[in-house]
Parts: structure tokens; C-alpha cells; sequence
């Protein structure tokens, strides 16, 4: 399927899930994750964003699948940025 795994994102997004760059890379595979959020906003979506911790997007992608930071991250204190379409 042409473009699946950005229709599988669109439509996890389009459910009211969170998704940083990271759950697109690891769990939906789409690398750029950027041009999505993009053209995601260009179709019309109110997409939000929000500042959170590492380990809270780690804890979520761990649901899925196993990712270890390096012991000497300090994932508390990293800031990633979650996105969602708002209502």
C-alpha cells in the first residue's frame, strides 16, 4: 500500500492520540515527520502542540515497542514536543 504508513499516522492522529516525531518514526515509520505535520495544516486540521518530557513520550512508545534511552539521558529534563489535532 502506497503511502500506508503516513495514512496510518493521519488516522491515529485524526482518533485524538498524541504523536511526537518519535512515536512517527518508531512506531508509524514515517521519517519526515515534519512535512507531514505540514501538510497536515495546509488540509485544513488545527494541529496543537505542547512541551513534554522524553520519558512521558518513551512510557507511550514502550506500549508498542521497546526503546532504551542511554543511562546517562536525563529523559526527565529533555523536552520533545507532542502534537494532536485539535476538536
Amino acid at each position: 500500500m502506497k503511502n500506508g504508513n503516513i495514512s496510518a499516522l493521519k488516522d491515529h492522529m485524526l482518533n485524538h492520540h498524541r504523536v511526537s516525531q518519535l512515536d512517527a518514526l518508531m512506531i508509524f515509520g514515517v521519517q519526515s515527520f515534519t512535512s507531514f505535520i505540514y501538510f497536515f495544516r495546509r488540509e485544513g486540521y488545527v494541529i496543537h502542540t505542547e512541551k513534554v518530557s522524553m520519558i512521558k513520550v518513551l512510557v507511550r512508545v514502550n506500549k508498542y515497542c521497546k526503546i532504551e534511552p542511554p543511562k546517562n539521558l536525563p529523559t526527565k529534563e529533555v523536552i520533545v514536543t507532542d502534537y494532536w489535532v485539535g476538536k
